[in-house]
């Protein structure tokens, strides 16, 4: 629209030099004018750096962009969920106040925040170029709400004197004599308290991919239980499926809530690998996986299933 408006106002002045000389003044300051605002914007960086207002977020709270400059930007915003594979695509017109407010964030996890096809327009808006728009730091972290999390009142309830790891519902082969009654009154199915022995092996933590839908209740519900444990003064290990099985023993659960965030929970996998990280720590020790297998064949295993 801009350039159709500055071609009529040019054919105008041209037309108007036939009759008087002003009519070549003014087609000489258009031109001019348009020339001057053209090579500006090509001398100009290509390069805009996106500042990001606050990094670590909570759910609801929307994340702002500030873009460096202060010519008009055109593009497309993508963010990406890293816990739960959620997408987002915002169409970004960036003006004289440089910023952007993306959406409400309503899911935890790390945002992977990607720019497409963005232009920079010169100050008459005739001409355009390709911006590459990067932003510096760390990334936008929307944080668990752990304390929405069943696991956390069920791990409340079950923690005492003999360091249990957690509770979980009844399944065959349990011991009745671990019976939670507590519980078991409270959600009507029998939850089982399974302990770790004053004596015992390390307690170990696992998580691996493929939780799809669940992806996100399997966060928090690990976030949850990483955070009692702190809390207890319990120490654990914790272990993340990744190219390899990466390990860290005595976790610190600040430092494991914020790996937890950038790792992909929903992605699919072919086969488990749970099996494998057993053989890569001591007998004695006491796991509790996050694990898309419904059951486990090794009696050091607690699978919490996210259903």
């Amino acid at each position: 629209m801009r350039r159709a408006v500055f071609a009529v106002l040019l054919a105008a002045a041209a037309v108007l030099w036939i009759f008087s000389p002003v009519g070549g003044y003014v087609f000489c300051a258009l031109l001019g004018a348009a020339i001057i605002s053209a090579a500006e914007n090509f001398i100009v960086s290509y390069r805009c750096l996106v500042s990001i207002e606050k990094t670590i977020l909570h759910k609801g709270e929307a994340p702002v962009l500030v873009f460096s400059g202060n010519k008009r930007l055109r593009g497309e915003v993508c963010v990406e969920n890293r816990v739960t594979g959620d997408i987002q695509r915002i169409n970004a017109d960036i003006l004289k106040n440089r910023e952007l407010v993306l959406p409400e964030q309503e899911h935890c996890g790390t945002l992977l925040i990607r720019f497409f096809t963005f232009r920079r327009y010169d100050l008459l808006g005739l001409t355009s170029r390709t911006v590459v728009c990067y932003a510096e730091g760390e990334p936008v972290t929307v944080m668990p709400d752990t304390e929405s999390s069943a696991l956390s009142e069920l791990l409340e309830d079950s923690f005492g004197e003999q360091e249990p790891d957690g509770a979980a519902e009844y399944r065959p082969g349990d011991q009745l004599r671990h019976v939670n009654f507590k519980l078991t009154h409270r959600f009507g199915k029998i939850y089982i308290t399974r302990y770790v022995p004053e004596k015992g092996g390390e307690l170990w933590l696992y998580v691996e991919y493929g939780h799809g839908e669940n992806a996100e209740k399997a966060a928090e519900d690990m976030c949850a239980l990483m955070t009692a444990l702190s809390a207890k003064g319990i120490s654990f290990g914790a272990a993340f499926m990744m190219d390899e099985i990466k390990l860290y023993p005595n976790a610190d659960c600040d430092e494991m809530i914020m790996e937890l965030m950038r790792y992909p929970l929903y992605h699919e996998q072919d086969n488990s690998r749970l099996a494998e990280f057993l053989g890569k720590i001591a007998e004695d020790s006491q796991v509790i996986a996050f694990t898309p297998e419904k059951t486990a064949q090794d009696d050091r295993v607690t699978i919490i299933t996210c259903n």
